[in-house]
């Protein structure tokens, strides 16, 4: 899906966070969606530092009216992907 990754931006939202920025593919509502690199960690166990690009999946969490929305879904539209963070960011 590289519509996806030509559209979204991803950039530095905190310590241990990105902001995904960009239009949902499906119905093209503006996203922000935060995307965590770090986990919590158990105090006598450390994972290695992440070097290689990795992929994190994402769905719509848009608030745009959509047909067929299932009963008691509030949010997005139901597309859901794979977005890629290349390891100068990871």
């Amino acid at each position: 899906m590289q519509h996806v990754a030509d559209h979204f931006e991803l950039r530095p939202y905190g310590k241990g966070l990105l902001l995904a920025r960009g239009p949902c593919p499906r119905c093209a509502a503006p996203l922000e969606i935060p995307v965590v690199l770090t986990t919590v960690r158990l105090l006598s166990w450390r994972a290695p530092a992440r070097t290689d690009p990795f992929e994190v999946p994402m769905a719509c969490n848009c608030n745009e009216d959509h047909d067929h929305r299932p009963a008691g879904v509030s949010e997005g539209c139901g597309a859901f992907w794979l977005l890629g963070v290349p390891a100068e960011l990871a």
